[in-house]
């Protein structure tokens, strides 16, 4: 069960595609995190949390092939008053310009 001293747990759900047949480096989805609907950070992180409803999907043993797509899900939590609205990737080459994805 996950406990929250101070806010709300939200489930990010995410497709995660292949668009070019990479070899991917494994079955862990990418690291998103929530933001606000301006933008801003959450107030709040998750760590060690399992929440029915809201488990990380894994890749497919084909998901090498160009096309080829699996669902999966991030759980990310909000200081209160805050809502995750997004989400973004910021790792690796992307950490000054983060990919940012609007529902």
């Amino acid at each position: 069960m996950c406990r929250y001293s101070r806010g709300v747990g939200f489930c990010v759900e995410f497709t995660i595609e292949n668009a070019d047949g990479s070899d991917l480096g494994g079955p862990c989805p990418p690291d998103l995190t929530g933001v606000t609907a301006d933008g801003g950070d959450t107030g709040a992180t998750v760590f060690g949390a399992d929440v029915e409803g809201c488990a990380e999907g894994v890749a497919p043993d084909e998901f090498a092939e160009a096309g080829a797509a699996y669902e999966t899900k991030r759980l990310q939590g909000a200081g209160p008053g805050a809502t995750v609205a997004d989400a973004s990737y910021e790792e690796d080459d992307y950490a000054d310009q983060p990919i940012v994805w609007t529902s």
